[in-house]
């Protein structure tokens, strides 16, 4: 476990300054974590209705860089899990709440870590090295309420 643990990032700074994702949208247009990457997960968590999307953060860099920035202020790492919970009657997100990952590699070895949460978003950045199933195990809780939702994501290459 504790070698998987060196696989798996917590960016809290990242996630909230934005730094990473400061690209400038076209005009009109705003920038949401939740319009890129692919759709791992649509459905309940909990009472709870939520997305999830796994975002290829190498190719994202890539971008970053080839619009000027500097290679050095780019975190190493390979991709961001973001996640939106919201209140299926009122549509609206879930305001305060915590939240873990469990995510076991194609190694099958397991690491439990934290969720960052900001704004009725949860997100963690990951370093995914191996090709491969992966398996999410996502806790959340707001309040008295939790809810608990496993999905997986096969890495085709890295």
């Amino acid at each position: 476990m504790r070698r998987f643990a060196g696989y798996v990032v917590l960016m809290l700074v990242l996630l909230s300054t934005g730094a990473a994702f400061s690209e400038e949208p076209a005009a009109g247009k705003s920038m949401s974590l939740m319009s890129m990457g692919d759709k791992v997960f649509s459905g309940k968590i909990g009472d709870w209705t939520a997305e999830a999307r796994l975002i290829n953060m190498r190719e994202h860099m890539k971008r970053l860089a080839k619009s000027g920035r500097n290679a050095d202020e780019l975190p190493i790492l390979t991709h961001h899990l973001e996640i939106v919970v919201t209140d299926p009657k009122t549509g609206k997100p879930l305001g305060e709440g915590t939240g873990t990952l469990t995510i076991t590699g194609p190694d099958k070895k397991s690491d439990k870590t934290e969720l960052v949460s900001k704004g009725g978003q949860f997100g963690v950045d990951l370093v995914m090295v191996s090709a491969g199933k992966y398996v999410f195990k996502l806790e959340i809780v707001s309040g008295k309420q939790k809810g608990v939702v496993s999905f997986g994501y096969k890495i085709k290459k890295v």
